[in-house]
């Protein structure tokens, strides 16, 4: 190889490798683990964690028990489609689907029963990129798996530290003077609203008419409580999440 030649060729993997790099850098990274409580009418389920290296993904769904008709749509990250009216079959002829997630860090699949077929339940086995999880989805509730493509610190975070929440309740059937309803919001959250009370017993965890931020990692979260009707600041404070399972308690009338 001439010179001249070498040179030229070394030039080109350069730039190949700068243009390379300028794409990876325009892709975002999503750094927080956040799933909504509820998708399509339906309260969200975490069935666990899977950590791949790339972008690209080899997709792999099929019934975990004897098919039975059961039918599925699965969505990536909440709004992208990947199945929609699939019928489950057995492992040999299982749906294999190649996807390309637009993000790194944290991303999601989502799986919505459509029928249940005669056992009264989906399970399925899902596998990405030979890495499997069984999850499970009913008329009532979805099934999820986080898929973390690590950037930044972002990992899968275990079952135990996924159960930490945050649940903002009331207590008072009097609201404060033109507050109909509360507000939570907490940052890199969507707001959640608080729309009724309880009197005589706190409520658990997830209860109707509470705000609960699930999936919460270790961290400080600072909250601002609102009237739904007004921008005005009716509350604000901190919660300090620990890794421990834990539901952490807050009623907004008596903040």
């Amino acid at each position: 190889m001439r010179l001249m030649d070498f040179k030229f060729y070394i030039v080109i993997l350069i730039l190949t490798s700068i243009i390379s790099c300028s794409k990876e850098e325009n892709i975002p990274i999503e750094t927080n683990p956040y799933v909504p409580l509820g998708l399509y009418d339906r309260e969200n389920n975490y069935f666990g964690c899977i950590e791949i290296e790339s972008l690209d993904a080899q997709i792999e769904v099929w019934d975990n028990s004897t098919p039975d008709s059961d039918k599925i749509n699965l969505y990536a990250n909440g709004d992208k489609d990947i199945l929609l009216g699939h019928f489950l079959e057995n492992y040999y002829n299982r749906k294999i689907i190649n996807y390309k997630f637009n993000q790194y860090g944290y991303n999601y699949l989502l799986f919505k029963a459509q029928t249940l077929g005669y056992h009264g339940y989906n399970e399925i086995r899902l596998s990405v990129n030979g890495k499997q999880v069984i999850v499970e989805t009913n008329l009532v509730k979805n099934g999820y798996v986080q898929v973390v493509i690590p950037r930044e610190e972002t990992e899968c975070i275990n079952e135990e530290r996924s159960l930490s929440s945050i649940m903002f309740w009331n207590n008072s059937p009097i609201p404060p003077e033109g507050c109909y309803s509360f507000e939570a919001h907490i940052e890199g959250f969507e707001k959640q609203i608080v729309d009724g009370y309880w009197t005589g017993v706190e409520p658990d965890c997830g209860a109707q008419h509470c705000a609960t931020f699930r999936n919460l990692p270790r961290g400080t979260y600072d909250y601002i409580i609102t009237c739904s009707n007004s921008e005005d600041v009716y509350s604000s404070g901190t919660v300090e999440v620990s890794g421990e399972p834990k539901c952490y308690k807050i009623n907004v009338f008596h903040l």
